[in-house]
């Protein structure tokens, strides 16, 4: 990104949760903010998914 003629730069950190059939959307919300989390921790502009697994 560029503001004035400098450089500014930018990065992001995206957390992913996959939803189950008769998840509610708090389930979902939380699941993807730890995932979110869990991505920041790697030091930013990382991906994380949150998955149980199958149920």
């Amino acid at each position: 990104m560029q503001s004035n003629g400098n450089m500014i730069p930018v990065s992001i950190s995206i957390g992913l949760a996959l939803a189950h059939p008769g998840d509610d959307v708090e389930t979902i919300f939380s699941r993807a903010d730890t995932a979110l989390y869990r991505a920041k921790q790697k030091g930013g502009a990382h991906t994380a998914v949150f998955d149980e697994g199958p149920r």
